[in-house]
């Protein structure tokens, strides 16, 4: 019976180690929603034809994925309009404002376990 006994505690303890990586591995434990720590001012007001740089700091597991907004419309990284993400830093590059770039502009941070984002409505004067 002994025998036995120790025989099943043996498949047991393997069986729980397997699935205990097979968790760790799938990031079970890991899982946070995007938080940022530190989030875009409410406003901004720009002079024309200046350069201006939106940053913001998110983090959250597993791996996230930054997209940014002007009015609810994503935006698209061409001459005018740069982005990164690099350590948990979302940045927003907008070079020579003009009127057409007042509006409101939100980063949108996503991962698997959800998302979040944050606003700042932009004046160009």
């Amino acid at each position: 019976f002994l025998f036995y006994m120790s025989k099943l505690f043996v498949m047991l303890n393997g069986f729980f180690c397997i699935l205990i990586c097979f968790m760790i591995c799938n990031n079970f434990f890991l899982t946070e929603p995007p938080y940022f720590i530190k989030k875009l001012d409410p406003t901004a007001i720009l002079k024309k034809g200046e350069t201006t740089i939106f940053e913001c700091k998110v983090t959250g597991t597993p791996e996230i994925k930054v997209a940014w907004f002007k009015n609810y419309r994503e935006i698209s990284i061409d001459e005018k309009c740069r982005m990164t993400f690099v350590d948990s830093v979302a940045i927003l590059e907008i070079a020579d404002v003009n009127l057409d770039d007042t509006g409101n502009y939100s980063c949108k941070a996503q991962n698997e376990a959800g998302s979040e984002s944050c606003d700042i409505m932009v004046t160009v004067k």
